[in-house]
């Protein structure tokens, strides 16, 4: 599944959110490494079973979204 979302749809976000239902598991830490005396960088993920994303668009993104015309690429 190809994953690109034209820049269009991109700049008609006006704001989001983002429900988690069943928390996160697995934390795994992948990579640490110390920048100076008082930070360091942590790399690390881990598994969320259950997201809803929801996605503000502008009037013109709707409009763009909803033509039938109009293509994700």
């Amino acid at each position: 599944m190809d994953d690109y979302i034209p820049q269009k749809y991109l700049d008609s976000i006006e704001g989001f959110s983002v429900e988690d239902f069943d928390g996160m598991e697995d934390l795994t830490v992948s990579a640490t490494k110390v920048i100076d005396e008082d930070g360091f960088r942590l790399d690390y993920y881990f598994d969320v079973g259950a997201l809803i994303w929801t996605v503000e668009i502008d009037e013109v993104g709707a409009a763009i979204a909803c033509d039938p015309r109009s293509t994700l690429l």
